[in-house]
């Protein structure tokens, strides 16, 4: 008796999904352990608009996971997107008192609803199975509130 073609699919997708984790960043578009260059001269409104952009971007990416392939897939955009949230946070949060609040104050509508969407993609995530895949690099999500 041979086996159907659906019988393959799950073992073909943890095999890929196995590959994609051992392939180097490089080798997939991204480079993980590099830092976002953000000119020296960016204006406070230019650090909120790059950091909620990588934020909208890890949206969109984790909107489209819904499978362990998917995740393992994402892994390394992610953490991407991550890195250079965090380069942007980094940045924002050295500014004076006063500035941080005032750019926090013009962006936090847009500010609120991405981190809100963010947290339903987490919640949605962690109630799958391949979440956990995600997990290392979605625990260190820089968050500015």
């Amino acid at each position: 008796m041979t086996p159907s073609p659906s019988t393959f699919r799950p073992l073909a997708s943890l095999l890929l999904g196995a590959a994609l984790l051992t392939m180097p960043a490089a080798l997939v578009g991204c480079d993980s352990a590099s830092k976002i260059d953000i000119p020296a001269s960016a204006s406070p409104n230019d650090l909120m608009s790059g950091y909620l952009g990588k934020l909208g971007d890890l949206n969109g990416l984790l909107s489209g996971v819904g499978s362990t392939g998917d995740a393992a897939a994402a892994l390394p955009k992610a953490k991407d997107l991550v890195s250079g949230m965090g380069a942007y946070a980094e940045r924002l949060t050295g500014l004076p008192t006063a500035q941080l609040d005032g750019v926090l104050q013009q962006f936090g509508p847009q500010l609120d609803s991405l981190t809100g969407a963010l947290d339903s993609q987490v919640a949605r995530l962690s109630q799958s199975s391949y979440g956990s895949t995600l997990a290392s690099a979605l625990k260190s999500v820089p968050r500015l509130r």
